[in-house]
């Protein structure tokens, strides 16, 4: 029986169109080393352009560079690049009636920095949420860390959790390692619904309706 739900954030609370990352994680590297043609390079030794940013903070490292400069200089300046302007988010009464049942968190890559711009920026009520867990860039923490902090802070058995996330690497495959149950997102809040429903953890027919609109 679930007890604890944890959603990442990017792409999962919200979906939709926030600015391009991958366009601003190579304006951030750049301001940060300032060394014509290494971004470029990097990408053919390495395909940054397809990494998340935590793996792009490890080829830094493993480069010899001052990853932890840019890392900072990221997690201070990235929420300043993203608009929100074209975005679906999850309603927060959605989120109200889950927590009368369910230990609800966030566990996302995102800073904190950037978490707190966009609760606000979205208009989500913290408040719904246990805790919001973000990772540092620069600690060798995965989102299996993060998992089995909540779950040892619930006192819950890894069965009793369900992780939902869009990335396969960094959600899904670390809480099915860990023997959690999880939910592949991909892009549709129908999909989040229906598995609420099916699964007897709360009836979404008013939210799917929302959805139309």
């Amino acid at each position: 029986m679930i007890k604890t739900i944890v959603f990442d954030f990017d792409q999962t609370i919200y979906t939709g169109y926030a600015g391009d990352p991958k366009l601003y994680d190579r304006i951030i590297f750049e301001q940060c080393f300032q060394e014509e043609g290494l971004y470029e390079w990097l990408n053919r030794q390495y395909g940054l352009e397809k990494m998340d940013v935590k793996d792009i903070v490890e080829v830094c490292r493993k480069e010899g560079l001052d990853y932890k400069k840019f890392a900072t200089l990221y997690n201070k300046n990235i929420y300043l690049h993203t608009t929100g302007e074209k975005v679906k988010v999850l309603p927060n009464k959605f989120f109200m009636k889950l927590k009368r049942r369910f230990s609800l968190y966030v566990a996302s890559m995102s800073n904190v920095y950037y978490l707190r711009y966009h609760f606000q920026n979205y208009g989500l009520d913290i408040n719904n949420f246990k805790d919001v867990l973000a990772m540092d860039l620069i600690d060798d923490d995965s989102k299996a860390v993060l998992l089995e902090k909540i779950r040892e802070r619930e006192n819950c058995k890894p069965e009793e959790m369900l992780m939902i996330g869009d990335n396969l690497n960094h959600d899904i495959k670390p809480a099915l390692a860990l023997g959690m149950n999880a939910l592949h997102f991909q892009g549709d809040f129908n999909q989040i619904y229906d598995f609420m429903t099916e699964n007897k953890l709360l009836n979404c027919d008013e939210f799917r309706e929302l959805a139309k609109d």
